[in-house]
């Protein structure tokens, strides 16, 4: 119910007037005044001057507000179901130039008519390049900077007004709100804008357009607010969407457009691209570096996603900083490099060459070794215990297979294990340490215990 006034009754409390636009509204429900998002219990409901049991659509309404000031609910403001309805400032909306009205300028001052509010603000066209002449089937996605919040909904109509000489220039829409302008390079978002536009009076579809335009998996409260409905109309809509495969749950309580899924699986592989494009040898990519490249709204999506649904965007989970890229591949010639620096570290079993003694060993180029060694890691071949040092993967099976016989046949003979692999101590007891933290072994004083022979080393 947008407000028309409100005043105060002696003895009752306030009392807001206006005509209810949607829903219905019972005697002693709660609602809300936005933008204040203050709450209160409606004591009494009277309908065109009357006592009514309850508020209905196109009714002339004032309601009772015992627990709000008169000031809390000036003109313009919007009363709704608690988490309903979303206020802001910077109000994305489709815009309809008006035949034979002054035309709208970028950045010029204009008045924003909607509901009962009429707010300041200025209005941002899209790019010159991208606006085009108005024919009637384009419409153009403006950002509007309000000098004041407003609450509005999606596909609420509104006037623009030119204050001086007073005219009105065009009609809309609101779509949603915003946190920054659109610039040039938000062509992608403008897109998703006008198919949001194209939704507004198809609730199957809207709810699915705003799933794009957000970008990222929300709650159903989060949704609900956006759209404007209450939630139990947003879970079942989000229920009928998940039947028909446009929608789909994800980390167990919130939803994302399913075509999003393909959408951020372009975005992954453009920003996987880049970063292979600098490190081709590497089969795993920190996630620092593909969260700096997706930006904080699509790593929190690509986060979310479940096994199934990174797997299609070329993904998987694994414990630590990294995941693994499942479509990396690397050049015949770079691969045998990498194995003649493996069989170089092989040949040294527990006891390893330093980088340079390597180098010299495998037959290969100082610079070439850093990459090679990344690829051996990335793939699972070489085993880094802490302090930086690394192993063959076969040389520290060989090991912990050792270790695990002797603990199940008696004590660990580590003088009998360093004449073994003929190594010192100085590599074998940080070994032995990494067998502890793994979970193959435990210590327990001056001994060992067998914890678990099969942990992942």
């Amino acid at each position: 119910l947008p407000i028309q006034r409100s005043f105060a009754l002696h003895g009752a409390g306030t009392v807001a007037t206006g005509v209810c636009s949607s829903g219905s509204l019972q005697e002693g429900e709660v609602v809300e005044v936005m933008p204040k998002a203050k709450t209160s219990r409606v004591r009494r409901v009277q309908v065109h001057g009357r006592s009514a049991g309850q508020a209905l659509p196109g009714l002339r309404t004032a309601l009772n507000l015992p627990e709000f000031e008169a000031q809390d609910c000036p003109r313009g403001a919007v009363l709704a179901t608690p988490g309903s309805v979303r206020a802001g400032a910077l109000a994305r909306i489709m815009v309809e130039p008006l035949t034979d009205a002054p035309p709208l300028e970028h950045g010029a001052e204009i008045q924003f008519l909607a509901g009962t509010a009429a707010v300041n603000g200025r209005v941002w066209l899209p790019p010159a390049g991208l606006l085009g002449a108005f024919d009637g089937e384009r419409p153009w996605i403006a950002d509007i900077e309000l000098d004041e919040e407003l609450a509005l909904i999606p596909g609420q109509r509104l006037v623009l007004r030119r204050p001086s000489p007073a005219a009105n220039q065009a009609s809309g829409r609101f779509l949603s709100f915003g946190l920054q302008r659109l610039r040039r390079r938000d062509q992608q978002q403008r897109d998703l804008l006008l198919a949001l536009a194209s939704s507004l009076d198809q609730p199957d579809d809207l709810l699915v357009r705003m799933l794009e335009v957000l970008g990222e998996a929300v709650s159903v409260a989060a949704l609900a607010r956006e759209l404007g409905w209450n939630e139990a109309a947003a879970t079942t809509m989000l229920q009928a969407a998940v039947s028909r495969g446009t929608v789909r749950k994800v980390g167990g309580s919130k939803w994302t457009a399913a075509g999003r899924i393909g959408a951020l699986g372009r975005d992954v592989a453009a920003a996987i691209s880049g970063w292979r494009r600098q490190n081709p040898h590497r089969m795993r990519i920190p996630l620092t570096d593909l969260r700096d490249r997706l930006g904080k709204k699509k790593s929190q999506a690509l986060v979310e996603l479940d096994d199934a649904d990174l797997e299609q965007v070329g993904l998987r989970k694994l414990a630590g900083t990294d995941w693994q890229l499942l479509d990396a591949e690397i050049d015949s010639e770079f691969a045998e490099v990498a194995a003649r620096v493996l069989t170089a570290l092989a040949a040294g079993g527990l006891a390893p060459l330093a980088n340079e003694e390597l180098a010299g060993a495998s037959g290969v180029e100082p610079q070439q070794l850093p990459p090679a060694l990344e690829y051996l890691q990335d793939t699972d071949q070489l085993v880094r215990i802490s302090g930086g040092m690394l192993f063959a993967r076969t040389a520290v099976e060989d090991l912990r297979n050792l270790v695990v016989t002797q603990l199940q046949q008696g004590d660990l003979d580590i003088p009998g294990l360093r004449d073994r692999f003929n190594t010192t101590r100085k590599f074998l007891m940080p070994l032995l340490e990494h067998l502890d933290a793994r979970g193959v072994t435990e210590r327990r004083g001056g001994n060992r215990l067998l914890r678990n022979a099969q942990a992942p080393l």
